[in-house]
């Protein structure tokens, strides 16, 4: 049996006796505001096996909070412009948007696609906060229509 086997029997082990000790109501034991190994009662002088133990509870953290955190953010304007794309050209080949209506929201596109090249131009490479809410705003009524013309009833045949 490895040492990390080893280090989650005894946290196991310990677990199970505090779960026991806390239905009894006898948790007189316990501080408030004991940290976790204190509460466990890892054996003293084992460090290797709070580090694991540590460790362990730090990436199972991580591993709860990462899903959170790359959901949160929201998409930047190039994937906002591809996604758009994809939009239109499912439209076409549904047939809810005519050439004429794509044509219109592809130009629309290339309109944002040169707003935020030239926006870039002139602040160094970078978009300030200001430039981005203006950006978004585009991509926002352009989406919108989007919407508006493939369900506008207007078939392509």
């Amino acid at each position: 049996m490895g040492l990390g086997a080893r280090a989650l029997g005894k946290a196991a082990q310990s677990v199970r006796r505090l779960g026991a000790r806390a239905l009894e109501g006898d948790l007189a034991g316990l501080e408030m505001g004991s940290g976790p190994l204190e509460i466990l009662k890892l054996p003293q002088g084992e460090t290797e096996m709070k580090k694991l133990y540590v460790a362990l509870v730090l990436l199972v953290a991580m591993l709860v909070a990462a899903p959170v955190i790359a959901s949160a953010q929201p998409m930047g304007i190039n994937a906002r412009i591809v996604e758009q794309q994809k939009r239109i050209r499912q439209g076409i080949t549904s047939g809810e948007l005519t050439r004429r209506e794509a044509g219109m929201l592809r130009f629309n596109l290339r309109k944002v696609k040169l707003a935020e090249s030239d926006m870039r131009a002139r602040t160094g490479g970078y978009l300030t906060d200001r430039q981005r809410i203006r950006l978004n705003h585009m991509l926002d009524v352009n989406s919108n229509m989007i919407y508006r013309k493939k369900h506008n009833g207007i078939r392509r045949f």
